[in-house]
């Protein structure tokens, strides 16, 4: 430690530094910190196991008021470290995860009008929304646990586990959590892949993108993928709206109707024809309970100024 920080060190221990010298001796700690926690090695149990005693520095004559500056400093600097290794090994695995044989996964195909939920091998739950099709081993083997979102909507509660990563592999992302809640939607019929985050930290890559950082996300913040430019767009989101539609409730934040209209057709098995197209850029935000399709239509249709036919109960045309 060289001199400078130690005379601001013991102005601290007096809790007589000025915002300035806080900002500074701050900084300070978090790289002493950073030392002792390589990204690169990714070692989590370093992370989890070391104490702020472990550093160069001596909090027994702190003021009490120093003493918890202290010690949030250090779980700042532990929280940020954890994201720099997520972010390691979102970048790492970005561009070696492959999809795996037939043999050793279960593909579950959930059909339209229902969810499904499953328990994967290391006790994760998963909710596999109408319309999805997700490949999943029937043994995690080796460092990471990996799963497959082919086609659809999966909302992951994962089991913590410091030494195996999770892995979701989309068609063009990759995601990667240690134990975390977050929706991952990625239907083939849509322009857009979208990752959102309940609770924890979640890192994100791009398939290809070999020399571009993970993206991490925590609560509330999610990216959106334009699949044909490749594009990433990170934005928050509301908690609501990111697992509701496994509740069988459907809440929309700002979305276009044709995103709309898509989830009406895989939660009530029905087609729906809009014949005027533009109507399908209007953006809404608006929260649905399960109720009978025709009085969501009622809402909608007074909402955005439309008219609809209901031929039978899985048809439906939207008129101007």
């Amino acid at each position: 430690m060289d001199s400078k920080a130690k005379i601001l060190l013991e102005k601290y221990k007096a809790g007589i530094c000025t915002p300035d010298e806080i900002a500074l001796l701050e900084s300070w700690y978090l790289k002493e910190a950073a030392k002792h926690i390589s990204a690169e090695e990714i070692d989590f149990d370093k992370i989890i196991d070391l104490n702020p005693q472990d550093l160069d520095l001596n909090i027994s004559h702190f003021t009490p008021r120093a003493r918890v500056r202290y010690l949030k400093l250090w779980q700042v600097a532990a929280s940020i470290a954890l994201l720099a290794c997520i972010g390691v090994f979102a970048y790492r695995y970005s561009n070696t995860v492959t999809s795996a044989t037939p043999l050793n996964y279960v593909v579950n195909k959930t059909p339209k009008g229902a969810i499904q939920k499953i328990a994967l091998p290391d006790g994760s739950i998963v909710w596999v929304n109408a319309g999805s099709v997700f490949k999943y081993p029937k043994k995690f083997e080796g460092k990471v646990r990996q799963v497959e979102l082919v086609d659809g909507q999966v909302f992951f509660d994962i089991k913590h586990m410091v030494d195996h990563p999770f892995v979701v592999k989309t068609s063009n992302l990759n995601i990667t959590v240690l134990g975390t809640s977050f929706d991952v939607k990625a239907y083939k019929n849509e322009k857009i892949t979208k990752v959102s985050v309940l609770t924890g930290k979640v890192g994100i890559s791009v398939e290809g993108q070999k020399n571009k950082p993970a993206i991490m996300l925590l609560p509330a913040q999610q990216v959106i993928l334009n699949n044909a430019t490749d594009n990433l767009v990170k934005g928050t989101t509301k908690t609501e709206a990111i697992d509701s539609w496994r509740k069988n409730i459907l809440v929309f934040d700002d979305e276009n109707l044709n995103l709309v209209f898509n989830a009406l057709e895989r939660k009530y098995n029905a087609k729906i024809t809009v014949e005027d197209t533009e109507l399908l850029d209007q953006h809404i935000s608006i929260k649905l309970n399960a109720q009978p399709l025709n009085n969501i239509l009622d809402v909608l249709s007074f909402t955005k100024h439309f008219k609809y036919e209901m031929p039978n109960d899985s048809t439906v045309i939207i008129k101007k």
